[in-house]
């Protein structure tokens, strides 16, 4: 099992993420029929298990991704395996942080942090130290991300690992850049960096951190500097001919260029990549800087150009045999037909990705493309066309047996109808949802479908109903430490006191979202929370006046 989930990591790291999911699927059927007692393959499931959820954060599946950790993690526990234990951790941290769960994802990290220490694993600590500084960082937590990173850093030269203490500078790099005053420092480690990666020749290594340096030489207003530290990573970037790389490289130059309006330079520069690219024969290279010609055709106010060269990346894909490729390209001309109002033509391009994708087994691709031609439909008040569109999406989903995405286009098809067609069409769709989240026990889904049930439920003049929605939303999220969820149910039912006139119920409510938004730490969210409950307020001196009475302005500012 242990070997699968290397097989399928390194599998997923050269993109073949079918060719992955095949592997592990066949190892667990064949783990499901070998005739051993269930207790005796508990622990290689739960390793399988987290192959899958691989798999599952490759294609964003990441609800489903989590549940299958969580479930592996249970069973680790359980064997009181702290290897694998720290490993499940470490993938709850990655997935909490492609959720965009910073602190649920710090947390993981911490975990996985403790048993790798327990375990003696210092080249694992040290990793972990430098993906905890970067969640530090981008909290702006500058004084964690600081010392993490430099704990990594002397983790790094104790271990004599000079490219991880290569790698541990540059996250100092980024570490100084979450400082209000951090440019300086950050320029210094970053060329620290870059020149221990050149000495042991970690282009890789190199690479980014001239990347990092070029961006602490912008926030630092040297944009010689800064331009001349992006070029010098494209030239190392076009050695390797990664075209991740390169493309990274490119858009900071690009972007230099065109923050100082000199357009004719970002394009002079990327027609330059462009030989080069055609040069190389990388097809997806080539394509890449075709897509970053449509853009900078798009700001020089050319569109039919930056039609023309989308469509030409769409082409160099298309013969090369870069199927998944060439449906994002065409994906990407839809989108620049849809600015310039050719309908038909977008919903074209949109069917003919979704076609690619289809054939290829890539669900993503194709909700993907069907989500173009509901926005086109969208565009051109083709209500019922868009309303089909998203049908479709659903199909697709639950033909694939992606349940979590299933229930989540369920309750955008909710809120679509909601606004094109009335609550009373919406709530069909929106108790569906809900029971799918309850059939796959994701409390989180299920309480944002009690919130929008709710709104449904407001506009069909039952605020009874409302407000009892809302209530076992509260109270889900508030089962899983959902902050952000029991603020949303919160705030929901202030809406519905309004509604009722019960002005005293809403400000109480409206205040304790408010008080879990700040208890949370969630400081851009507690500030909108400040501003729903000024509203509050200010909702009640309007209806006074309506109503001949006086009232204090004064809480509402």
């Amino acid at each position: 099992a242990e070997a699968i989930r290397a097989i399928a990591k390194a599998l997923l790291s050269r993109e073949s993420v079918a060719e992955a999911d095949r592997s592990v699927e066949t190892a667990l059927r064949e783990l499901a029929e070998s005739g051993r007692a269930p207790e005796d393959v508990k622990k290689e499931e739960a390793i399988l298990h987290l192959a899958l959820a691989d798999v599952h954060l490759e294609r964003s599946r990441l609800k489903a991704a989590r549940r299958l950790v969580e479930k592996s993690l249970a069973v680790f526990q359980a064997a009181d395996d702290k290897k694998w234990q720290a490993a499940a951790f470490e993938a709850l941290a990655t997935i909490s942080s492609a959720q965009e769960k910073v602190d649920r994802s710090l947390e993981m990290a911490e975990q996985a942090l403790d048993l790798y220490r327990e375990l003696g694993d210092n080249r694992k600590e040290a990793l972990i130290l430098r993906s905890i500084s970067r969640a530090h960082a981008g909290k702006e937590n500058a004084v964690e991300a600081l010392k993490r990173a430099q704990e990594s850093q002397a983790l790094c030269r104790e271990l004599g690992d000079e490219k991880g203490e290569a790698a541990a500078l540059e996250c100092l790099a980024s570490a100084y850049l979450s400082k209000r005053d951090g440019a300086e420092g950050a320029i210094d480690m970053a060329m620290k960096s870059v020149r221990l990666s050149r000495r042991i020749g970690d282009v890789r290594g190199e690479i980014a951190a001239l990347q990092t340096a070029a961006a602490a030489n912008l926030a630092a207003r040297e944009t010689e500097d800064a331009l001349r530290l992006a070029k010098e990573a494209l030239e190392a970037a076009r050695k390797e001919d990664d075209v991740a790389f390169i493309s990274a490289s490119l858009e900071v130059i690009l972007s230099i260029h065109l923050q100082n309006e000199l357009p004719e330079r970002a394009l002079a520069v990327a027609e330059e990549e462009l030989d080069l690219a055609r040069a190389s024969g990388n097809a997806k290279r080539e394509a890449a800087v075709l897509q970053k010609l449509a853009s900078i055709q798009v700001t020089r106010g050319q569109p039919k150009e930056a039609l023309r060269r989308a469509e030409e990346a769409q082409e160099v894909l298309c013969k090369a045999g870069h199927p998944k490729e060439e449906a994002a390209a065409r994906r990407l001309v839809c989108d620049h037909l849809l600015s310039q109002k050719r309908f038909d033509d977008a919903i074209a391009a949109a069917r003919k990705a979704e076609a690619i994708s289809k054939k290829l087994g890539d669900t993503p691709g194709v909700v993907q493309a069907l989500q173009l031609v509901t926005s086109v439909c969208c565009e051109k008040e083709d209500q019922a066309s868009a309303v089909k569109a998203s049908w479709e999406q659903k199909a697709a989903y639950q033909e694939a047996g992606y349940k979590d995405e299933e229930a989540s286009t369920l309750l955008g098809i909710a809120d679509f109808l909601s606004s094109s067609k009335g609550p009373r069409e919406a709530m069909k769709p929106a108790l569906d949802s809900r029971a799918l989240f309850q059939e796959l026990g994701d409390k989180e889904g299920e309480a944002g479908a009690l919130v929008t049930i709710a709104n449904l439920q407001v506009g069909l003049q039952s605020p009874t109903d409302a407000l009892k929605s809302t209530k076992e939303a509260e109270l889900l999220s508030r089962s899983i430490g959902d902050a952000m969820g029991q603020a949303s149910a919160l705030q929901t039912a202030a809406n519905v006191y309004m509604m009722q006139n019960r002005s005293s119920e809403a400000a109480r409510v409206a205040t304790e979202a408010k008080d879990v938004l700040r208890n949370a730490g969630e400081k851009r969210s507690e500030a909108a929370a400040w501003l729903i409950l000024c509203q509050v307020h200010l909702n009640v001196c309007a209806r006074a006046s309506d109503s001949g009475r006086s009232a204090d302005p004064r809480a509402a500012k």
